[in-house]
């Protein structure tokens, strides 16, 4: 018996495609992080460090799904299609109307038919609903276990080591009051291979954390529902149900990112809230502010790509935001 060829390998660096979708098209899925150099020049000029890690990622081998919900990304994939690295550009709307769905709706469409091209098979629907069931009781299992980082997720993707221990003076002692550390919830943008390696040093003190949302991982709190009678196709059956549960901070409105938020602090009963942002990002110099009002528990961030030292300038701001927690 002839030996089947292996699938071919896809990056799916969004969460705003459901990884089902690809999966559906008979493609592996995989991560990549993208690599953010601290001593990049072009971030001291303005750019944001993860466009300029999407553009250097020319190197990668397999084909790239990027989502663009900034100009800065926007020119980084601009950038990586014209250096004839195999990538594709999905444009994802700031407004949830219902011309924005149709919009992206045909973006999905758009998305099939290049999967198609690279080898992929076509996507149909029993496939797509059968995948989806099974993704929908992992979401559902890994939302209630409230852990803080969804690793399963990643598949082959495995957490860098690092053995490098923060200097004492930097180690932030629990916090007293508490029976057991505080917990803090994770927010982020897009995940980079200083977000895992900061992860990490945070909790080798003992803090408890709780990631919350950022790009590329899947909100583990959506669903997607494919009855036996759909009137719609595929493609806007996931407009419909998918786009609006992905927490995004862009949106206009936003409302149901802060209604994620509130809900997630909440459930998690979380003590306080850690932002790990890149700098240059609009988006977050807008929201920060609002964020630390809706929260309702003590805010503090940590600045990707204008420290020369991320790690001691994260435990600097955790043991703040501990202190912050200590004295509420």
């Amino acid at each position: 018996m002839e030996a089947q060829p292996p699938l071919r390998s896809v990056v799916l660096n969004t969460a705003f495609v459901p990884p089902e979708f690809v999966e559906a098209h008979g493609l592996n899925r995989i991560w990549v992080l993208p690599e953010i150099c601290q001593a990049e020049k072009s971030i001291a000029m303005g750019r944001c460090p993860v466009a300029v890690a999407v553009a250097g990622s020319t190197n990668v081998q397999y084909p790239l799904i990027q989502a663009v919900i900034c100009d800065q990304v926007r020119r980084a994939m601009t950038y990586r299609t014209e250096s004839s690295a195999e990538s594709f550009t999905l444009y994802v709307p700031s407004t949830r109307t219902a011309a924005a769905l149709q919009w992206y709706a045909a973006e999905l469409e758009r998305l099939s038919k290049w999967l198609v091209r690279i080898g992929g098979c076509k996507l149909q629907p029993w496939a797509f609903a059968q995948l989806t069931q099974g993704f929908n009781q992992l979401r559902q299992k890994l939302d209630h276990m409230r852990i803080a980082l969804p690793a399963s997720l990643f598949l082959s993707l495995q957490p860098p080591v690092n053995n490098k221990q923060p200097h004492p003076s930097l180690r932030p002692q629990p916090a007293q009051g508490f029976k057991t550390n505080p917990k803090i919830g994770i927010l982020m943008g897009h995940l980079t291979n200083l977000h895992l390696a900061l992860l990490q040093e945070i909790e080798s003190f003992g803090v408890h954390t709780v990631f919350l949302c950022g790009e590329p991982i899947p909100p583990t709190h959506a669903t997607i529902e494919v009855g036996p009678d759909v009137d719609k196709s595929i493609f806007e059956l996931i407009a419909d149900q998918w786009l609006p549960q992905v927490p995004y901070l862009g949106a206009r409105p936003n409302t149901n990112f802060y209604t994620f938020l509130t809900n997630e602090i909440r459930k998690s009963q979380l003590d306080g809230l850690l932002v790990i942002r890149p700098v240059w990002c609009d988006h977050w110099d807008l929201e920060l502010p609002i964020i630390k009002q809706r929260a309702g528990i003590p805010v503090s961030q940590v600045v990707l790509g204008c420290e020369p030292d991320p790690t001691s300038h994260a435990l600097n701001r955790v043991s703040a935001l501990i202190e912050m927690v200590k004295k509420r």
